[in-house]
């Protein structure tokens, strides 16, 4: 078959779908991921076609819009409105794009926000979809939406109102672009009913890229709704580190791992300082990853290692705890190695996932990004490296996790979805 992968948004959301484009490329399809040009270098260098999308998401989160919903936390209206100001001027050129993507293609996978562009381009071309993503969306009594504030809990009515709202709020910010677009880049009548109920309805498969181990799949959810396991792109195997990250690892105790991937910063230096200074709190050694956070390397200790980036796979085993912002992909790898995680999220689904670490006993209670300090950062670093029990939480979720093939059951998924699409 020729599968287009429509992925959009920062690297960690479009890594998975590396991962899962080269198991479906290894099970015997053609792949091609279409995603933004800033990408373009790191699909092909894993042998997968790729196809550009309109948007660069550094510059997009680097702006006032991108910051703004970046230091959203928990006011969702504020996150919308700066979502919406980011998002509608591209919608057109992304619907081209995709659509370019997806010609000769016989199936089409997406992530979240390839929804809007996968669903109707698949409509157009009489191909099946089905939606691939790294968080849950499917309604549930279990667990609020992943954009709800995960400490409030009202119980199942509540939980299950929230994914009604989200529905809502993406429906009522895009709609009329939408159709607009549907008409002049597709040639499609304009729809009146919600396209992510309109999926849930038709019982359109889903497969979500996370582990039940830190998050189980809810008993109400219907057999379409499929979690698979992580889908983790290993570079181990080719990737080789500097010889001075070699001498500081072997150099001393396991450090301590700290970075914020791409979520911008506005005041890199005083992030960095408090950095160094919650590591001189709670005596550890720390390797800093700059990414496109900030973090910058200015006169650090001796006991503190900078690196511009790094394969999670190689380096965490080779820690004691990581501390990240919460995304899905970063939460996955440090579990998968075993490590206690300090989750500092800083909007979206980084509190979700902060929260299920903490309830899984695998980290401390997250610290949103905007309360970040010295003191309670440190202390969240020690309560890591100290607790036995969160070593051992952690250590038996990494087991589970590497016992899982995420890549492989969703290949196999994929597969079945079109047989069983063809046999009617």
């Amino acid at each position: 078959m020729n599968i287009t992968i429509i992925s959009l948004g920062t690297r960690g959301d479009v890594q998975p779908y590396v991962a899962l484009g080269l198991g479906l490329k290894k099970a015997g399809h053609n792949v091609k991921l279409a995603t933004h040009g800033e990408f373009s270098s790191f699909v092909v260098a894993y042998g997968l076609d790729f196809s550009p999308v309109e948007g660069n998401i550094q510059a997009l989160l680097e702006g006032d819009a991108g910051k703004g919903m970046l230091g959203s936390g928990n006011n969702k209206f504020n996150f919308f409105r700066h979502f919406a100001v980011l998002v509608r001027p591209l919608m057109k050129n992304i619907m081209a794009d995709s659509w370019k993507a997806c010609q000769g293609a016989d199936v089409i996978l997406h992530s979240f926000f390839g929804l809007f562009a996968a669903k109707s381009i698949a409509e157009r071309l009489g191909i099946p979809y089905y939606p691939a993503m790294i968080f849950p969306d499917t309604p549930t009594n279990v667990f609020a939406h992943n954009l709800f504030p995960p400490e409030i809990r009202l119980g199942p009515i509540y939980n299950r109102l929230t994914y009604s709202m989200v529905d809502w709020a993406f429906w009522h910010l895009f709609r009329s672009t939408f159709n607009d677009i549907r008409k002049e880049v597709l040639d499609l009548p304009p729809i009146k009913k919600n396209p992510l109920r309109q999926m849930r309805k038709e019982r359109v498969p889903v497969l979500y890229g996370y582990s039940a181990s830190i998050l189980p799949r809810p008993k109400d959810w219907k057999d379409w709704i499929h979690v698979t396991g992580y889908w983790f792109l290993d570079s181990h195997n080719v990737w080789q580190p500097p010889e001075d990250l070699v001498d500081f690892l072997k150099s001393g105790t396991k450090p301590v791992y700290i970075g914020f991937g791409s979520m911008s910063n506005r005041d890199p230096e005083k992030t960095t300082g408090t950095v160094i200074k919650a590591l001189q709190i709670a005596k550890q050694r720390g390797i800093i990853i700059s990414g496109w956070g900030g973090l910058v390397k200015s006169s650090l200790p001796d006991e503190v290692y900078h690196i511009d980036s790094i394969p999670h796979d190689w380096l965490f085993p080779q820690t004691s705890v990581v501390v990240h912002h919460g995304g899905a992909g970063t939460i996955g790898a440090g579990l998968r190695a075993g490590c206690p995680t300090v989750v500092i999220p800083f909007f979206a689904d980084q509190p979700f996932w902060g929260r299920c670490v903490y309830e899984a006993g695998a980290g401390p209670k997250p610290i949103p990004q905007h309360k970040l300090n010295p003191e309670n950062l440190a202390h969240a670093i020690s309560a890591a490296v100290c607790n036995k029990t969160m070593k051992q939480h952690a250590m038996a979720i990494g087991k589970r996790i590497r016992s899982e093939n995420g890549v492989e059951r969703a290949a196999q998924l994929v597969h079945r979805f079109v047989q069983e699409k063809k046999t009617g």
